[in-house]
C-alpha cells in the first residue's frame, strides 16, 4: 500500500488496469485505492486465484497439479509395460 500513489500516478495513461494483487487486507486496499481513482479502468482478478495468497502461490499450485497428472500418467504406462514384459519372460511348460 506504500507504492500505491507511485503505481496510480504511472497507471494514468492505460485504458484497462488489471489487477491481479495478493488476496490480503494490503492487497485489497491497494486495489481499492486504484479502483477509485480509475473506477471503470480497473479490473481486479484476484477472484480468479481465491484460496491462495496470491496469484504466484496459484500458479505454483497450479503447476503441480499438472505435473502431479502427468506422474501418475507416467506410473501407469511403466505399470503397464512391466505386466507386459512379466507375460513375455513366462517360458512354456514342457
Amino acid at each position: 500500500t506504500v507504492n500505491v500513489p507511485k503505481a496510480i500516478d504511472v497507471l494514468y495513461p492505460y485504458e484497462r488496469i488489471h489487477c491481479m494483487l495478493d488476496n490480503d487486507k494490503a492487497g485489497y486496499e491497494a486495489t481499492r485505492a486504484i479502483e477509485l481513482e480509475y473506477s471503470y479502468r480497473v479490473r481486479d482478478f484476484s477472484h480468479n486465484y481465491r484460496g491462495y495468497s496470491d496469484l504466484n502461490d496459484y500458479l505454483c499450485g497450479r503447476k503441480q497439479e499438472q505435473k502431479n497428472e502427468a506422474s501418475q500418467v507416467q506410473e501407469t504406462k511403466q505399470e503397464t509395460g512391466q505386466r507386459a514384459a512379466s507375460r513375455q519372460k513366462r517360458g512354456r511348460g514342457i
